[in-house]
């Protein structure tokens, strides 16, 4: 079965980086909790063992799930970086997809994104369905000269436009052959 994995919720682990942050000042155990589709879940997190353990209950059963954490040094030579690993897989991931009844990472299920099920012209014409294509911060001019993002955006403009008029010659065609004969025409042959 093929999941669309758009719609199955997911932890990151920037969603947990505070209580790891926490845990590596203390020997306590701390826990943090976390709703996803009603479902409540126990996070805990051990920096000793680096492992994360997900408690849940599903259908009143009670589970259980440990992932691994791996630390890499970072690739700009300061700090590092934490990663999880999938316990399917073993790939390292910085998301994990819960479903109620998994956890793991999106390489565990057979999926497939929402996007990728349309064909290119129904992606097309989706992205002619956005009103706004403008970015929230971003400059079409620099001191009156034309940015590289002002270029992008006046190209995608275009195409849009073009994509437009195109519609307007495809969608209403024109009668080509034969134009229907009026009933004078008729009348006078005969």
């Amino acid at each position: 079965m093929v999941a669309i994995i758009d719609h199955i919720p997911r932890i990151q682990l920037s969603d947990i980086k505070e209580l790891i942050r926490r845990q590596t000042g203390t020997n306590q155990k701390l826990m943090q909790l976390i709703t996803l589709n009603n479902i409540e879940y126990r996070i805990t997190v051990s920096i000793e063992s680096k492992d994360v353990v997900f408690r849940w209950k599903f259908k009143d059963k009670d589970k259980k799930v440990k992932v691994k954490l791996k630390t890499e040094p970072s690739n700009l030579g300061n700090g590092i970086v934490w990663y999880f690993l999938c316990p399917y897989t073993g790939h390292k991931c910085r998301k994990l997809f819960i479903d109620g009844n998994v956890v793991a990472s999106r390489y565990a299920f057979a999926h497939v994104y929402n996007q990728s099920r349309e064909s290119k012209i129904g992606r097309f014409f989706s992205g002619l369905n956005r009103k706004n294509i403008d970015r929230k911060y971003g400059k079409q001019f620099y001191r009156g000269l034309l940015t590289p993002y002002g270029k992008r955006l006046r190209k995608q403009y275009d195409k849009m436009k073009r994509a437009n008029d195109l519609l307007e010659v495809y969608l209403v065609p024109k009668n080509k052959g034969r134009k229907p004969k009026d009933e004078t025409d008729i009348q006078t042959r005969i």
